[in-house]
């Protein structure tokens, strides 16, 4: 209802919330610092890192907010599974890079862990000829194109790459 707190700052955390309707407000110490809309989600800090509620939450639509929750021992069991699917989605990719295939299973593993998930928008530029190197890209999905291709006074034409492509 209108006014309720959802929860409140200080307590122990069991659920994740994700708003089915209407909105709710963050609060800290008594000001409110923020609020949240259908689709938003919170109460995941707490039961990830085991530590009190960092803020109240108090729901503000009139008669009733509508909150989807998931428990604690759900909420981690879920997040585990994705983290191990998304592991090994990260291995799969490594190893359709020919000079990758052949990397034992532990080094593979070191090398999708310290990867990270970069978006761009279309026309973002990811690397400009002369600058230095700094990382190795694998397209996860979508494509780009490489342009101003050229060894010496010899010029290449553009080449299109796709998702499982890298450079």
């Amino acid at each position: 209802n209108k006014g309720c707190n959802v929860i409140t700052q200080g307590e122990r955390g069991d659920y994740f919330y994700v708003i089915g309707n209407g909105t709710v407000t963050f609060q800290v110490n008594g000001s409110t610092v923020g609020t949240g809309n259908v689709g938003d989600s919170f109460g995941e800090l707490a039961l990830l890192y085991s530590c009190p509620r960092a803020a109240t939450v108090v729901a503000q639509s009139s008669p009733t907010t509508k909150l989807y929750r998931v428990g604690q021992k759900a909420f981690r069991s879920l997040l585990q599974k994705q983290t191990k699917r998304k592991e090994e989605e990260k291995i799969t990719l490594l190893r359709s890079v020919d000079f990758l295939s052949e990397i034992s299973s532990f080094d593979l593993k070191r090398l999708g862990q310290a990867m990270t998930l970069t978006y761009f928008e279309v026309d973002d530029m990811l690397v400009r000829k002369g600058d230095e190197g700094d990382a190795f890209y694998i397209l996860h999905e979508g494509h780009v194109e490489c342009t101003a291709i050229s060894v010496g006074d010899t010029k290449f034409d553009n080449v299109p790459l796709k998702a499982g492509d890298y450079f």
